[in-house]
Formats: C-alpha cells, structure tokens, sequence
C-alpha cells in the first residue's frame, strides 16, 4: 500500500507537480513504445465488469476510484467517494471494496458487482491505509492523527472496535497476516512496528526498524516484512526483513535505495518469491523494482511514470498494477516479462490500488508441513542426481539435507568454525551463512541458529543471523 498523497499533520505534503521529466536508462529494462488506453472515463462505472477480476484505483485529486477491467487492461468508469481517498482495499472474492477518506475523516464500502457506495462510516482523525481481514469480515484502517487503528464489521457496516494507540504513535501504514491472526501497524516518524492480536487487539510486539515503515508487506508465510519510507521527498530506502521464531525482526542486509527520489507502495506477489517496490520521482520517469526473496536480490528495474505510488498483483498473478500519481495513469506489468505491456488512463493523481484475489496459494513453507520433508523432494521440478553431495539445505545446521539437525552435525560446525573442517562439509551453511563464498568463515551467530534448530526444529527457510541486524522485540520471549 502506498503512503497518504494528502498532508497529515505531522508532516509536510508529498505531492508537487513538476515538470515533464527527463527519463534515466540507468540499470533499468527499455520497453518499446506502449499502447495507452485514453478513453474518457465515464461518470459511473459499469456493472458488467466481473468482481472477481477488477481492480480499483484510488484517484486523490478527483476524490474518486477507478474500476479497472484487469481483462481487457480498460478503465471501465469512476465512483465517486468522499474527500482526499488515500488507500484501497478489495475482499478475496471482490465483492466488497473499502477505501479511506482522508479529508473527510470516513471509510466509503462499495458493492464490488454493482460498483455503488453502500455505506460511509466516520472513523478517526485522518484515515490513511485499510487492510481486510482474509475471511472479509473486517476491515482495519490507521487513524493517523488520532492515533488509532479503526476496526470495522464489514456485515454491520459500522466501527465495532477502536484500537487505542496514542496520538503521538502516528500509526501509518498496516499489513495482516495470511490467516488474519495479527495487523502490523507502521509508525509515521519513529520507526516502529506494532503487532495486535485480532483477537482479543492486545499488543503482542513491538519492534524497531532502521528505516520509517510508511508502507508494509507482509510474506504469506508470515517469516518475512517488507517496509518502505517515503513521507518526503529524498527518502527513498526500503527494508527486507526476516521474523523469526521469537517474534524479533532481523533486517537481512542494509536498506535498498531506489535509484528515485522516494520509495513508494510495496506488495509481495501471491507465490511469495518476489517483492514490488514503487521508486518515484516527480521529475522524471520513476520505476519498480523487482526483488528476489529468496537471495534478497534486486532481478528487475522496470520504468514507470512519473512519481509511482501504488503496487498491486492481479487476482491470476501474472500482472501488476502500478499508479503513475503525477502522469494519472496506470502502468500495467507483465511479471512473465518484466515489461510493461499498457499503459490505462485514469483519474486525477492516482495513489493506491487494489485487486481482488490472490486466487492462489504461496508455495508451501517447511511450518506449513505435517511432517519434514527431506530437501531433495522440496520442489516438484528438482531432479535426483548421481552425486552424493546433499543439496543445500534451507536451514541452518541441517548439513545432509534430512530435515533435523543432529549433535554430529552441530560439531561439525563448531570443526569448520576452529578451522578443522571445510566450510563445504555443511552445505546448508555454504548457501545460508557464507552465500557460497569458501572465503568466509563460520561464525557464532551461525552456531547459534544451528542449535536453535536443532532444538525446535528446522521451520526457517531464511539467512540466518549472520547477515542480519536484529531489533530485538520490546516484549520478552515466549
């Protein structure tokens, strides 16, 4: 989700018009010249367009939301909503669509078939980002000036629960889990998050980062958090992060920097292999970078307009959606290609999008197992080879790739750490601690992570310690 365009009180405006950019080839994919679609919008927008493949578009500066046919990449109408929308939200099926209203302190609800507001619902002060509950029951929106967390009955149409977290706590941007157990909530200017049961809306943690957490991604598997600052001009960093067992979040190497002026809205595609970072620029042409989770890698750079706000992936997964918020268009990518493949006409300033779906399910996790499975038979395309080498293992210590770690193989790590063994006598620790780099020794943190998992388990599919910088929670470990 994409920060507010609008001027919160606690910062100054992020919106300034500028000139016809100069675009910049600099480490990024040139597309050939691309269709645009410049229909007139119409006042309303048709019904015909299927829910469960539209998507919607935040326009700021017209104080309405694009429907997007993501079939045809056509904009098929406008709704009308309330003041300075900010963000936007779709249910899984697409039958219900929330979108916070910043200058008129409301949450406008729209029927995803009928495409007609249904229902305006006053929250807090200033109403920044929305994020539903997966079984679309509830909506969660940041009340950045009041200092709340409004949630919301989407059935009742009404706040059933405020979340009282301080004026001074700015809350921003907001993520949920994939089974809609927590929110983690991003603060305006003091670089926390804060995580809340959804159950009982206690604070369970709250973690530092080294950057602002204006916008938040959060993995399917619930082991990896993407954040991104971008409230001025010139801050244009974003973070991965890993969360491990205890709850603590271990940032996994410094900050990226957009090669922009600002880092914009993040999201993770479906599958949870790869990040979408909107990097934007009021002067010239912005881009989006393509990030590889899994070796923490940027894989793509793919221009854009000017001043790139919002990201989302399609229901069906192979697009992504990008507002250009000082072109009022939206760039549609192909992920297969990496190349935007159109270019849509929408409202004034578009800031946020959202789509129905994702129709589904991320590649299993080891915790999402019943039982553990040997790493040679992880993949449904790996192929078993003559040589007796076992594969890498995607946890710490796990040398054989059997999916425990046994006390032979915690020696054989402390052997590689005195200098006694090869750092290729574990390959597990050959991919995780040292990147395959044999010039790199074992270290402690890299013990240490191979004990925990020997005791609890291997559940990481993550880079252990040894490249990380952990904020330690707030809260003890349970």
């Amino acid at each position: 989700m994409p920060p507010s365009t609008s001027t919160p009180s606690v910062s100054a405006p992020t919106d300034v018009q500028t000139p016809t950019p100069t675009p910049s080839t600099t480490g990024t994919q040139i597309a050939p010249p691309l269709p645009t679609s410049t229909a007139t919008e119409s006042a309303t927008a048709t019904a015909t367009v299927d829910a469960a493949t539209a998507a919607y578009v935040v326009n700021a500066g017209s104080n309405s939301v694009s429907v997007i046919d993501t079939v045809h990449d056509v904009s098929a109408g406008t709704i009308a909503v309330g003041q300075q929308p900010g963000d936007i939200a779709v249910t899984r099926d697409g039958a219900v669509v929330v979108v916070t209203n910043s200058g008129s302190d409301s949450v406008s609800i729209i029927d995803g078939a009928s495409h007609n507001v249904v229902a305006e619902i006053s929250v807090g002060d200033f109403p920044n980002q929305v994020v539903l509950a997966p079984n679309g029951t509830r909506a969660y929106v940041t009340d950045l000036n009041s200092g709340e967390i409004s949630v919301i009955d989407l059935a009742a149409r009404q706040v059933e629960h405020t979340i009282d977290m301080g004026r001074s706590a700015g809350p921003y941007s907001i993520a949920i889990t994939r089974q809609g157990q927590r929110i983690y909530v991003g603060t305006a200017l003091s670089r926390l998050i804060y995580v809340f049961d959804t159950s009982t809306f206690e604070l369970v943690q709250r973690a530092g980062l080294s950057i602002d957490p204006h916008n938040i991604a959060v993995r399917r598997d619930e082991e990896r958090l993407y954040a991104s600052t971008d409230f001025n001009i010139g801050m244009h960093t974003y973070s991965l992060v890993r969360i491990d067992r205890y709850g603590d979040f271990v940032e996994l190497r410094a900050p990226y920097a957009c090669s922009t002026d600002s880092a914009g809205g993040i999201t993770i595609a479906p599958d949870g292999h790869t990040g979408y970072v909107a990097c934007g620029s009021d002067n010239r042409t912005g881009e989006v970078d393509v990030i590889d989770l899994g070796t923490t890698a940027i894989t793509g750079q793919i221009p854009v307009g000017r001043r790139p706000t919002g990201v989302a992936v399609s229901a069906d997964g192979t697009k992504v959606y990008v507002t250009n918020a000082n072109d009022d268009t939206v760039s549609v990518i192909d992920r297969a290609t990496n190349t935007v493949v159109q270019v849509i006409a929408v409202g004034n300033r578009p800031t946020s999008v959202a789509a129905a779906g994702p129709i589904f399910r991320p590649t299993p996790t080891a915790t999402e197992a019943a039982t553990p499975t040997p790493k040679s038979t992880q993949t449904a395309t790996e192929v078993p080879t003559a040589s007796h080498t076992p594969a890498p293992s995607l946890c710490v210590g796990d040398c054989d790739g059997g999916g425990t770690v046994t006390v032979d193989e915690l020696v054989v790590m402390v052997n590689i750490a005195l200098g006694d063994a090869p750092i290729s006598a574990c390959p597990g620790d050959d991919q995780w601690c040292n990147r395959g780099d044999p010039t790199v020794g074992m270290v402690v943190t890299c013990i240490i992570e191979g004990a925990n998992n020997s005791f609890e388990g291997c559940s990481e599919l993550t880079p252990p310690l040894s490249r990380a910088t952990v904020f330690r929670s707030h809260q003890p470990h349970r």
